[in-house]
């Protein structure tokens, strides 16, 4: 059934060439499901109207999109070492413990960031490292990861994070949520993690709190705030997010 849809404004695209088109189905349009019960057929049937609720959403710069986290398992690394391939992977739910991996068969090319670095976490080593290739990462292929990732204006996506374990559930379960309490004087902040429940972490002199901008890697990678001073000011309180989808993410390097 042909979709017609009105763009804002021309499409270009070059022979031989791909480009990115988004549309946005409206699911709150009345007319977008309609149910309907005939007589005596005790069923009901729905009928779904493509005229109307279907529109173009240009996005101007995707360099400025936050996306959510990307759960993947690596099948390689690139000979130049610049990126990594992975398969993308999803979380059981509802959530078992400990939590397994359902796999997909899409595969998506994961470049490091060449220019400012990417913060690798190798969670079975408890090492932080920052990276401009894959070259010290041979280990890769095989494990699971969990990769904070932002696209460049030619599409490619660039990692600013990776954490990577022979285990899902490791790199799975963080804490990365709403943040359930400040405890100033011992310098301890409790988040929620994907469980539910609440985990405490430790605040040091050498915690640096960073607001994402991902439309400005400079700006992303460069810490707001260092130190306990940051929680004792009232700068960070419950309710607070750290997942980089929210309004007010922050991060901690554990």
């Amino acid at each position: 059934m042909p979709v017609k849809v009105n763009f804002i404004s021309p499409l270009v695209v070059s022979a031989g060439q791909s480009n990115a088109l988004d549309l946005e189905f409206d699911l709150s349009h009345p007319a977008f499901l309609v149910g309907h019960v005939p007589p005596g057929a005790g069923t009901t049937l729905w009928a779904v109207n493509f005229k109307g609720p279907v529109h173009h959403h240009p996005l101007r710069d995707l360099s400025r999109l936050v996306l959510r986290h990307l759960y993947a398992d690596v099948t390689s690394i690139a000979s130049d070492n610049a990126s990594i391939t992975v398969t993308k992977e999803f979380p059981t739910e509802p959530a078992v413990n400990p939590e397994t991996a359902i796999a997909t068969t899409q595969t998506l090319q994961i470049l490091a960031d060449s220019t400012n670095g990417t913060i690798f976490y190798d969670m079975d080593a408890k090492t932080r490292t920052v990276i401009t290739d894959f070259s010290a990462e041979s280990s890769l292929p095989g494990k699971s990861v969990r990769i904070a990732a932002r696209y460049q204006e030619n599409g490619t996506l660039v990692a600013t994070r990776i954490w990577a374990s022979s285990e899902f559930n490791t790199v799975w379960l963080s804490p990365e949520g709403h943040v359930l309490h400040v405890d100033a004087t011992n310098n301890i902040v409790t988040v929620e993690n994907e469980s539910g429940q609440g985990v405490p972490l430790t605040v040091n002199a050498n915690t640096q709190f960073f607001f994402r901008q991902p439309q400005n890697a400079t700006a992303d990678s460069t810490p707001i705030a260092t130190g306990t001073a940051f929680i004792a000011s009232h700068d960070l309180v419950r309710g607070f997010k750290f997942m980089p989808t929210w309004s007010i993410p922050w991060r901690f390097p554990w």
